[in-house]
């Protein structure tokens, strides 16, 4: 997997090695940073999990729904250098990737884009969020905006926080606990969550109560 993630990156730094801008964004207003980051998920998300999900499901006795509700992936365990990122992400950061670049994209609906630290926390990669966030990722940057949204399109975007709180509704065991840890962070660096999460978390990311859905 992480030989497509490579191959990417060598394209993108050569570009930039020839001068290319290394914040230049797609189509989608994503920054080269979040397509490389949007890549590895979706190579972490092939196939194979299928029969990833089967063995689960037969070694814990459980229901298929179960997979997601308690499995936690390899990569949410392991450290950016274990999984060979830390050395990529170095060198985005050390030549000037901004991971707030990325620029939201409008049609007659609204407005949407992917963000690095996006990526991060629906991934629930603890790890790649602390290390974004301890670059200047802003967790309150607007994301996404519809005709239907409660908060105007310049407030503090409470789109990653309410994911989280998402998640966390079914999650169990090591998963949940990993849910709880993500919105210690996101708090910690100042996410703004309007008063309509769900959860109540200690200084350590324990969840101590966990009451009715607001607005889902």
């Amino acid at each position: 997997m992480m030989e497509v993630i490579k191959e990417f990156f060598e394209t993108i730094k050569r570009e930039v090695n020839n001068g290319g801008d290394i914040n230049k964004t797609d189509s989608g207003g994503r920054t080269r940073l979040t397509q490389l980051l949007d890549k590895y998920y979706h190579e972490t998300w092939s196939d194979e999990n299928v029969p990833i999900c089967k063995r689960y499901c037969m070694e814990k006795g459980v229901e298929p729904i179960a997979f997601d509700e308690q499995y936690v992936e390899d990569y949410q365990r392991k450290s950016l250098n274990e999984r060979g990122l830390l050395d990529i992400l170095e060198w985005f950061f050390d030549h000037g990737a901004d991971p707030n670049g990325d620029v939201l994209i409008w049609d007659d609906y609204g407005c949407e884009t992917d963000s690095s630290l996006m990526l991060a926390v629906v991934n629930l990669d603890y790890y790649l969020a602390r290390y974004l966030l301890k670059h200047g990722a802003d967790p309150n940057k607007r994301i996404c905006y519809d005709n239907t949204d409660y908060y105007p399109v310049d407030s503090p975007d409470p789109f990653l926080i309410e994911d989280i709180d998402i998640q966390l509704w079914d999650a169990l065991g090591e998963k949940r606990e990993l849910c709880g840890r993500m919105a210690r962070l996101l708090i910690d660096h100042g996410q703004k969550h309007h008063g309509l999460m769900c959860m109540t978390i200690d200084e350590n990311g324990v969840i101590i109560a966990h009451g009715p859905r607001l607005r889902y």
